[in-house]
């Protein structure tokens, strides 16, 4: 069996001190890391999923404890005597002692030890001094509360507390003098930075009674600092919308570390090819998700006869800072719930060669529609020199689409597609003529239809 020593926490005024025995089995002691002159002593143990026996033994000064250990109950240690003496700390020693048995007749006794330093403060009082936050920019307010106990916790105030602000250079730049009994152990003051102060760390000293011995200090740091930058968010859910609705905008403003934004905002909806402005609102105090809805005839004026797609742009800024940034998105209005007839093909075709054309069906909310019982028809117009040779075929949908491809007949210089579909705007497209051109080294070689 391995003893062997876990790691030592701090935290706020306590140190804790494990022992592992094996597996999980453990001692876990914790004190205080800090007591006070002429004061009693305390410490808690805590074995845990202890299987033999074991016993604890504690020193501290002069005063020596052993306890019989019980897994998963606790023992408080009360040391009686008061810390005395000049002494700026001592030791707290814990020795583990484990029976482990060897076989039915034997046992082998394991120790261990481990010793903690304790800090005994000589002080008569404690000085607590606080600011509200820890960086400061030039020209802030500084807020500072100092509150000075005893080592009852109850406010002392024997005379007076002088404090002095000093700066990076050392420099006293604010002075606080004879706050007298009425405070009682309580300070509260605020004082304001120059916009051209000095940057770096500065301290608040307090003194009690002028006392250069009795003093506390606390620092605080003087900064240009760029507020964090955010970001905005617009949305709209419904992207297609009828022009007899209505349109849903939210937007919001957030900080990289996830908190809304505090601030003013800018909401404008506006007519993408047009430019003209729809709607443009302002608000203010705006911290979480603004969601707003309005209906597209009456409050934007948007009738059946004007533009389809539009733009929501929000720019937000924040009054502190001044910085503004600005998001938007698109919306589209539609008529009605009309079909739409989407074609992908080659942006030039070449004589003799093959062009396909891929034809996808959607809804009004340009989505593919997954009808397979319908037709579209695809009408193409070749010309031949001066000849023209126009042609119909109607094609099978399948879930929506439908694929076509053929070969494009020598000495055709000129074509035109036409899509038709019901209930949809007709598809119409002329098609230019292309060339290949390939070069090898010095050699290019040119295919061009006739003329």
């Amino acid at each position: 069996m391995e003893i062997r020593f876990k790691y030592l926490f701090l935290f706020l005024s306590i140190v804790q001190l494990s022992l592992i025995v094996q597996g999980d089995e453990f001692v876990t002691l914790w004190a205080p890391k800090t007591i006070l002159k002429s004061q009693t002593y305390s410490a808690v143990i805590l074995p845990t999923k202890l299987q033999g026996k074991t016993e604890v033994a504690l020193q501290f000064r002069n005063y020596n404890l052993t306890k019989q250990l019980v897994s998963g109950k606790a023992v408080r240690i009360d040391y009686p005597d008061k810390v005395k003496g000049s002494k700026t700390e001592v030791n707290l020693i814990m020795t583990l002692h484990v029976d482990e048995p060897i076989d039915k007749n034997q046992v082998a006794s394991i120790c261990s030890t481990k010793s903690l330093k304790i800090k005994i403060d000589n002080r008569e009082h404690v000085t607590f001094i606080q600011t509200d936050k820890p960086i400061y920019k030039p020209g802030d307010e500084v807020k500072v509360k100092i509150l000075v106990v005893d080592r009852d916790i109850k406010p002392f105030h024997m005379n007076n507390i002088d404090v002095d602000i000093i700066d990076p250079l050392n420099r006293t730049i604010a002075h606080f003098d004879d706050l007298d009994d009425e405070n009682l152990g309580v300070v509260e003051f605020r004082f304001s930075l120059g916009t051209q102060t000095v940057l770096g760390d500065w301290t608040i000293q307090v003194k009690i009674d002028r006392s250069q011995r009795i003093k506390a200090v606390k620092s605080f740091s003087v900064q240009k600092f760029v507020l964090p930058s955010f970001e905005v968010f617009v949305d709209i859910p419904d992207q297609h919308v009828l022009a007899s609705s209505q349109v849903t905008v939210s937007f919001y403003a957030k900080y990289p570390f996830g908190e809304f934004v505090t601030g003013n905002a800018e909401l404008s909806i506006i007519g993408v090819n047009s430019k003209k402005v729809y709607l443009q609102n302002n608000f203010t105090n705006v911290d979480g998700v603004q969601k707003l809805s309005y209906k597209l005839q009456k409050d934007l004026s948007i009738s059946n006869n004007t533009e389809t797609e539009f733009e929501a742009v929000v720019t937000f800024t924040e009054p502190e800072s001044k910085l503004s940034y600005k998001k938007s998105t698109n919306f589209y209005v539609h008529t009605g719930k009309r079909h739409k007839i989407v074609a992908k093909h080659p942006e030039k075709f070449l004589a003799g060669q093959a062009f396909t054309i891929k034809i996808i069906i959607t809804d009004w909310k340009d989505q593919r529609i997954s009808i397979n019982s319908k037709h579209v028809n695809l009408t193409m117009e070749v010309k031949i020199e001066e000849h023209l040779n126009l042609s119909t075929i109607s094609l099978d949908l399948l879930n929506g689409t439908a694929d076509y491809d053929f070969m494009v007949p020598e000495g055709t210089t000129g074509l035109k597609l036409w899509i038709e579909y019901l209930n949809a705007d007709k598809y119409e497209k002329t098609i230019e003529m292309g060339n290949v051109k390939v070069g090898i080294d010095d050699l290019e070689v040119y295919h061009v239809p006739k003329k």
